[in-house]
């Protein structure tokens, strides 16, 4: 399975993080699995009440959820935020 390495801004926790993401996962999915990472990575410190939204850094725009990575144009290196 070929991956890619995304920068992920979480402004509720503060931090970034450097992730390698799935290329043929839906964003859906992918949202799911960044949620569970993080939630490790602060020591189970990450909640959120409903799930986040996944938005390019550059365009400001939604990434839809029903697209696959590669179709959604998610790039190596790429910055997102995860609201």
């Amino acid at each position: 399975m070929d991956k890619i390495l995304i920068k992920l801004y979480v402004p509720s926790m503060e931090e970034k993080y450097d992730i390698k993401i799935p290329l043929n996962k839906k964003i859906s999915e992918v949202i799911l699995l960044l949620v569970k990472a993080i939630d490790e990575f602060s020591g189970y410190n990450y909640k959120t009440k409903q799930i986040p939204h996944l938005y390019n850094i550059l365009t400001e725009e939604e990434i839809n959820t029903d697209l696959k990575v590669y179709e959604a144009n998610i790039k190596n290196g790429m910055q997102l935020l995860l609201i």
